[in-house]
């Protein structure tokens, strides 16, 4: 904890020097400028750390002198391994009213501490070395005159250990130990309830926690217990309160200029402590089954199965009348260690009571040697065991004590445990649950079976669909339900404290009554119809459908295609000979309409030709047709078939013509027509470029060619010509100047369509004029 003062001094000095328990360090700081020297000094204060104790827990109580005199007591829980810092002494507590105001304060001087004993006191089991906690009481009296709202008392210090696990930034965080005395307006006198017993120093994971964290109240109050969250106290930057109250200074650090730390703390509220998730208040550490304590009593139960430091806050609600007067806290540090060769006799409570004569027991227990069990049977003195988990078969039912002990390396580290068994006849209820009934005229008889003895009590439950609905017969008889359905029936049979239940399911069925439905009324032929049966209908059921045409199916339900065009009439037959025997039948008339569809058609001729023979002729051939749509396959969309068409590429097409009638039905067709591809490539040997209409330019006559490259060469090797459009032609001339008479050489590159593969010709040309 660092605590920063700044002043001006007028001399150059360097002083180095312990005083008290803290470092004084003084150094100068020069800052030249304009005919000015400053000089400063930074004092800085380096507490150790004796003046942060690490806090286990504390809680502050009253009692009720009379005469507005109150005896005040504080106890403070401190760890004593870790090179313990000393309780406070003075112990501060301040006075607040109900609306903030600091009224008072207590310093109480530092008497005695005293180390709590461990929780766990087998011979056999050395508790762990680090664990060390002492507690100090101190007590002062105040006279604090009745005022409405009543005072609170607070205790803050600071901080708790570094390594607690459940809250955030635990080395940081204080803790607030308050106590509230109620005004007149609630009660004219009381003492507040404080714990009786030290919380447990250590607890052992993976061992049950059994430990009564109870209070007592002087003035005999209920008392109701919870787990809590604590709240914040001071920081580390003021670790408790002055004693004697400055004029100036402000809790906590604040720069520049840092304050002093105040004799009076902040009023309350108070935040609570921030746990780390999934930790709360009501769920403080991890445990399973969860930690849990008992609300009337204050034991504390769980499993812990982590290590480490928890803090759990505890409060008591203190009631007089019915009237919640006050609320008890206690903070305190629960520390969870490794206990490997602790001595347990640990037997699992009974789980069932009605179970029969014969019991069987579990054993818990850890470490030992071996066991030894006595099942309190008082008819013989063979009622022992020495398994793990042993069984009995007691004489009679009653009340038994059983003890199990967990023996030791010798008889003083032995550990006894014992569990109150109550053994009853055995209890498992049943019944035969009766056949199923038609709606009509419905009446169930039920009898109890299973096993129950003779004073054994009963309770029917039929549901609010039956009447009765309910009854305490052993066999009730005529019972009758007002719907059709399945309905759970109940049965629950109490014998002393047993109790069990029993639960199946009766049927009642409806009349037959058919219906159903069709996912398609109109359509175009052929008619596909899906037909669901939404008949209510119970027992042995068959139906048999009928289509109208003198078609029929038998089924639940059932799919039908027609062929036929035309209305039709449909009749389900429902047949019952279980439940509610007869026959039912439903028939709706001209439910399913079937158009005359059109019908697509045309003929293609040739079907198979080359490119140099692309038309094909077509003949319609649909009939009852009012639209049409034709799809050529080569891009070409027409409103009706023509009676010829070209290709203009070779090729597979696809011929498409859909066919719609009036009433929307439509009908398609299709024929594929294959144009196969070629090529030429015709390169002349002469030309004459003499202007007369006849043959005046050199070209290349092709046909199906995708790439075309041409070069001409005069005899002595020099181009004279060249192109890459087949469709263009050399004239005779180079550079606008005539060529003269000769043997020329050409060479021409192309790749014909109908394949990726390049070809070449090279040959000779005659040039006359």
């Amino acid at each position: 904890m660092r605590i920063c003062v700044f002043f001006q001094i007028y001399e150059v000095n360097f002083i180095n020097r312990i005083a008290g328990k803290g470092l004084v360090l003084l150094v100068n700081l020069y800052i030249y400028g304009m005919m000015r020297l400053l000089r400063l000094a930074i004092v800085c204060f380096l507490l150790p750390a004796i003046g942060r104790p690490a806090q286990v827990g504390g809680e502050i109580y009253y009692d009720d002198l009379g005469g507005g005199n109150y005896k005040v007591t504080l106890k403070l829980y401190r760890d004593c391994f870790n090179s313990p810092a000393p309780f406070d002494n003075p112990a501060k507590i301040c006075v607040y009213d109900a609306n903030g105001a600091f009224v008072d304060s207590l310093s109480i001087a530092f008497s005695s501490s005293s180390i709590v004993p461990h929780t766990i006191n087998n011979p056999c089991f050395t508790p762990p070395s680090a664990i060390c906690v002492d507690v100090a009481t101190y007590t002062a009296n105040i006279n604090l005159p009745p005022r409405p709202g009543g005072y609170f008392l607070v205790y803050q210090r600071c901080c708790r250990s570094g390594s607690i696990l459940n809250i955030s930034n635990p080395g940081n965080t204080g803790s607030t130990y308050m106590e509230h005395i109620p005004g007149p307006e609630v009660v004219a006198n009381n003492s507040s309830p404080h714990f009786t017993a030290n919380p447990p120093t250590f607890l052992c994971d993976g061992l049950d926690i059994d430990y009564y964290h109870s209070a007592m109240d002087p003035d005999g109050d209920s008392l109701v217990y919870d787990f809590c969250s604590p709240t914040v106290g001071l920081d580390p930057c003021c670790p408790l309160l002055a004693a004697v109250n400055p004029n100036t200074g402000s809790a906590g650090c604040v720069s520049p200029p840092p304050g002093l730390c105040p004799g009076v703390g902040n009023p309350p509220p108070y935040n609570f402590i921030t746990y780390v998730s999934p930790y709360s208040g009501f769920f403080p550490m991890s445990s399973n089954p969860a930690v849990d304590i008992d609300p009337k009593t204050g034991h504390v139960s769980g499993t812990p199965n982590i290590t480490g430091q928890w803090v759990v806050g505890i409060c008591v609600k203190e009631y007089r009348n019915g009237v919640l007067i006050g609320t008890h806290m206690g903070d305190f540090q629960f520390n969870i260690v490794n206990c490997p060769n602790l001595i347990q006799s640990i037997i699992l409570p009974q789980q069932q009571s009605c179970s029969g004569l014969t019991v069987n027991f579990s054993n818990l227990s850890t470490g030992g040697t071996g066991y030894t069990w006595n099942f309190g049977d008082p008819t013989t003195l063979g009622d022992t065991s020495n398994l793990q988990n042993p069984s009995y078969t007691f004489p009679d039912t009653g009340k038994y004590t059983i003890t199990l002990i967990n023996h030791g390396p010798n008889p003083s580290c032995n550990d006894t445990s014992t569990q109150i068994f109550y053994v009853y006849p055995a209890l498992n209820p049943s019944f035969v649950p009766p056949a199923a009934q038609c709606i009509v005229g419905n009446s169930f008889n039920f009898s109890a079976g299973g096993q129950y003895a003779s004073y054994a009590t009963f309770g029917w439950n039929f549901t609010t669909s039956a009447t009765p609905s309910s009854s305490t017969q052993q066999n009730p008889n005529g019972i009758s339900y007002n719907q059709y359905g399945s309905f759970p029936v109940t049965l629950t049979i109490k014998q002393k404290n047993c109790i069990r239940s029993f639960t199946d399911t009766v049927k009642v069925y409806p009349n037959t009554t058919a219906q159903f439905q069709v996912d398609s009324f109109a359509g175009c032929q052929p008619l596909a119809v899906a037909f669901s049966n939404t008949s209510v209908y119970g027992g042995g059921t068959s139906f048999t459908w009928y289509f109208g045409n003198g078609d029929s199916l038998q089924g639940v339900h059932a799919s039908y295609t027609y062929q036929d065009t035309g209305t039709f009439n449909i009749t389900l037959v429902a047949t019952t000979t279980a439940g509610c025997v007869g026959t039912s039948s439903a028939t709706v008339n001209g439910l399913v309409v079937v158009y005359p569809g059109p019908k697509a058609g045309f003929i293609a001729s040739p079907t198979h030709t080359n490119i140099y023979y692309p038309e094909i002729t077509f003949t319609d051939t649909s009939k009852n047709v009012t639209l049409q749509l034709v799809d050529l396959g080569d891009g070409t969309v027409l409103s009706s078939l023509p009676p010829y068409h070209d290709y203009t590429g070779f090729g597979t097409f696809v011929v498409t013509q859909i066919a719609l009638s009036s009433n929307g039905c439509s009908d398609t067709a299709r024929q594929t027509i294959v144009i196969d591809g070629d090529y030429t490539c015709y390169v002349p040997n002469a030309f004459t470029p003499n202007l007369d209409i006849h043959n005046n330019e050199f070209k290349v006559y092709s046909f199906g060619i995708s790439e075309f490259s041409m070069v001409i060469y005069d005899r002595w090797g020099s181009e004279v010509f060249s192109s890459t459009d087949p469709e263009k032609g050399w004239d005779g001339e180079y550079r606008g100047v005539k060529c003269p008479e000769d043997i020329y050489v050409y060479k021409v590159e192309y790749t014909p369509v109908t394949d990726p593969y390049p070809r070449k010709k090279t040959g000779t040309i005659i040039l006359m004029r």
